[in-house]
């Protein structure tokens, strides 16, 4: 689970970071408050990570692997593009 949950759990940390950060250097906390808002951040990325991996990551990665060959994508409508429109004299 730890390998699988890796990647959300990177793309989801950073924006965390730097929010906490800014409320540190501006709410200058306590050292039980820091210590409260850093445990429960700590605990709601491992979530927000595991949500993501759960219901975004893992089911575009089976889509992926229904529709998309080695060689491109199979006959989708994705595949198949737009329709061209025709050109039209003015």
């Amino acid at each position: 689970m730890s390998g699988r949950l890796s990647y959300p759990l990177y793309i989801v940390h950073y924006p965390l970071i730097y929010i906490f950060a800014h409320w540190y250097w501006r709410a200058h906390p306590s050292t039980p408050q820091l210590w409260l808002v850093a445990a429960s951040l700590y605990v709601g990325v491992i979530l927000l990570a595991w949500l993501l991996l759960k219901y975004y990551d893992e089911p575009l990665r089976a889509w992926l692997t229904r529709n998309v060959s080695a060689t491109g994508l199979k006959d989708t409508r994705l595949a198949k593009g737009p329709r061209p429109r025709r050109w039209t004299p003015l």
